[in-house]
């Protein structure tokens, strides 16, 4: 099996412009968040594992450090897989 790409390097940094923002919390999904891109003018709606993601993303981890606090965080086994594209 092949190691995941970015495996062991740290990862970059996230865009201190973006700003994370509370959403409604939509029936049959629970907490939503939304990102505010100012640059572009835009919304990005996000569910928990995003914010998840995004919360615990930090540029002085790697990947196989994310997939733990992720896992962590959300109370289930997340994979280096699950975080990439």
């Amino acid at each position: 099996m092949n190691a995941p790409p970015f495996a062991g390097q740290a990862l970059p940094d996230i865009r201190q412009d973006l700003e994370l923002l509370q959403g409604p919390v939509v029936e049959g999904l629970g907490s939503t968040w939304r990102i505010r891109d100012p640059s572009r003018n835009r919304f990005f709606d996000i569910g928990r594992f995003e914010f998840y993601v995004l919360s615990n993303w930090t540029s002085d981890t790697n990947l196989t450090n994310l997939a733990q606090r992720v896992s962590e965080a959300c109370a289930e086994t997340v994979s280096e897989d699950q975080l990439l594209p």
